[in-house]
């Protein structure tokens, strides 16, 4: 027997009055948290986000903060925005050396000035030791950046790595890192918040986040001063790794799908041409302008007792539930879902025509290829969403939840090649460092086994971009041949 779904109830948070006429009022996170993103995005904060971006210095401190239950003293902090912490944290520090150091009054000005050009870029405090890392903070206080941390905190890091940042201790010291560790302001003690919130972030692809953290683990184990300077790279690739990996899940629906991703070097010429144009960015791109789709679809999806009960669920979860249960559960699955679908259609924004929008989703069906009577109902709720977004003035809104990752991905590893548009690039520095990750521990590796292990961490050569690679190898001395073969070329470890 079917249980009574009473669905307006249900899904009474989506449910608002606009011009005294009840409507959809589109959220996500609601029940099933997917991605960290908001569609308040607009000009100004793409302005101003850049740089924190670049360096992921915020990201970074908060993490590390957060493992450590610690904060900033609040007498440090700015305003909510545009922060005055790097400036008041500077001299607070200034000030505090210069107090605690046994020198002449006239030598205190001179001290300051010493530990302001070795300790400083002008306001930010340089990553000189393992303390330093909690007290990085953002250039643009933004909550949308915040978001982003807790994200990558909550999803990458587990009690066991929460002990190894704890346990981190700096290995070698000299006479002015002792004294900058001691002018360090107290920072404020509070509870831990790791795994007590209400909605954690539904888990995507735990294979990627297992790859992290034995990554995490090497980089620590290799060397205290190079995770110090490192750890910023490992946390923008992994967080661009996961919600790439994320784009492909969503856009493939009901199906596991393999997709190799591939990247050039930001040193190469591409012509139009080259693999890398039509299966990189190009092909990630379409995928994460849906985003917000998807992640209203799933939260509606999920408030179907059968899902609600059993934890939350992406696209493959559900189809998986479906196909492992009862006749009786699956006909109540497809007629909860079906209440679902119809009440959005009700509810529904009206300024779009949906008179055309059965010819929009048949013409859609055959991507998401739906093999049941379930699946192809959740892919209509989806259309619904997304098409109402396609053909109204709140697409941008859509959009603007997109464009947290996209401007992101363009500071970080997208390098615009003119005509040919923007490539999935990696800088000399980039290419280094995941070979490092890549070799691990090993004396040498089959530089066949090498393009493998960048295969596992989402990342695809064509053969041009494999030829300026090792020829990049060879000039550092990295290539070590057994013949003139090339299955017989290793490449010995980066120090």
């Amino acid at each position: 027997m079917i249980r009574e779904f009473n669905v307006e109830d249900s899904l009474k948070a989506y449910l608002r009055k606009s011009k005294e006429v009840k409507q959809v009022f589109h959220q996500d996170k609601k029940v099933i948290p997917l991605l960290p993103f908001s569609t308040k995005f607009d000009d100004p904060i793409e302005r101003n986000i850049k740089e924190d971006f670049k360096s992921f210095d915020g990201c970074i401190g908060h993490c590390y903060r957060e493992i450590m239950c610690k904060a900033l003293p609040k007498q440090l902090a700015g305003s909510k925005e545009q922060t005055n912490f790097k400036k008041n944290l500077k001299e607070s520090i200034l000030e505090n050396a210069a107090l605690i150091t046994n020198c002449e009054e006239g030598q205190k000005e001179k001290l300051k000035s010493i530990i302001e050009s070795v300790f400083f870029r002008e306001d930010n405090l340089v990553k000189y030791g393992n303390s330093a890392q909690l007290y990085l903070f953002w250039n643009y206080q933004q909550p949308g950046l915040k978001n982003i941390a807790d994200f990558i905190r909550e999803l990458f890091f587990d009690e066991d790595l929460d002990k190894l940042v704890a346990e981190t201790k700096d290995q070698k010291k000299n006479v002015f890192h002792e004294l900058i560790d001691r002018s360090l302001p107290l920072l404020d003690e509070v509870s831990s918040i790791k795994g007590k919130s209400d909605k954690p972030f539904h888990v995507l692809d735990q294979g990627i986040i297992e790859r992290f953290r034995s990554d995490f683990r090497f980089l620590l184990k290799m060397d205290k001063g190079t995770f110090l300077v490192e750890s910023e790279k490992l946390l923008k690739f992994y967080y661009f790794a996961y919600v790439s990996k994320a784009a492909f899940m969503f856009g493939d629906f009901f199906t596991k799908k393999e997709h190799q991703l591939y990247f050039t070097l930001e040193s190469e010429s591409v012509s139009e041409s080259r693999r890398t144009n039509e299966s990189g960015w190009k092909m990630l791109e379409t995928r994460i302008w849906k985003f917000f789709s998807h992640t209203v679809a799933l939260d509606f999806i999920n408030h179907i007792p059968l899902v609600s009960e059993t934890g939350t669920m992406d696209y493959i979860q559900l189809s998986e539930l479906y196909k492992s249960s009862a006749k009786d559960q699956q006909e109540e699955l497809i007629a909860h879902a079906k209440l679902i679908c119809d009440t959005y259609l009700k509810y529904a924004p009206k300024d779009v025509d949906w008179l055309i929008f059965e010819d929009y989703f048949n013409a859609r069906i055959k991507i998401a290829d739906p093999k049941n009577e379930f699946e192809e109902i959740i892919y209509r709720l989806y259309c619904q969403i997304d098409f109402q977004f396609e053909k109204s003035s709140r697409k941008s809104k859509r959009n603007s939840y997109g464009k947290w990752f996209i401007v992101f991905s363009k500071e970080y590893i997208l390098k615009n090649r003119g005509r040919s548009g923007y490539s999935l690039s990696l800088t000399n520095e980039t290419l280094l460092f995941i070979t490092k990750l890549c070799i691990a521990g090993q004396e040498k590796m089959r530089l066949k086994d090498l393009w493998r292990q960048f295969n596992e961490r989402g990342i695809y050569f064509d053969d041009s971009t494999q030829q300026a690679i090792v020829e990049i190898y060879d000039k550092i001395n990295l290539i070590e041949k057994k013949s003139d073969s090339g299955d017989a070329q290793y490449i010995r470890p980066i120090l």
